[in-house]
């Protein structure tokens, strides 16, 4: 092989090692500590989380969310992520992952729906789901 050629492509490997490395390890950007988050909202097609201060968008997550996505979580291991609104009622900040918090689910308009006669009965609805970071 050409001298050129591998030192060039040894200056391209190392380029793009730095440039991940970067990217990995930057921390991401706050937003100020004035402000509130009051509302969260899940666009699970897009695999987007958007946080909210008084209808001002402070800052936008990647997500990801069961691998069956499409259609509403109506038990427990069906791998759906629940539709819905929910209130945040726990945090963890032990936790191996980063902005580990937990949701309200299941609302009562989950408990309604897994009623229902219309739909298979379950044994048992979501009784935690983890909102996660990491």
């Amino acid at each position: 092989m050409n001298t050129i050629f591998k030192k060039l492509l040894r200056l391209t490997f190392i380029t793009l090692f730095a440039g991940l490395a970067i990217y990995y390890f930057y921390p991401e950007s706050k937003f100020s500590i004035n402000k509130t988050i009051d509302k969260i909202v899940a666009y699970k097609s897009r695999k987007e989380l958007l946080a909210y201060s008084h209808g001002e968008l402070l800052k936008r997550y990647k997500i990801s969310t069961g691998s069956k996505s499409v259609g509403q979580k109506q038990y427990e291991g069906n791998r759906k992520t629940p539709e819905g609104i929910y209130t945040i009622n726990d945090k963890n900040p032990d936790s191996g992952f980063y902005k580990n918090m937990g949701i309200s689910n299941p609302n009562q308009q989950d408990i309604d729906r897994a009623r229902k006669p219309s739909k298979p009965q379950c044994n048992t609805l979501t009784k935690t789901i983890r909102i996660s970071r990491y």
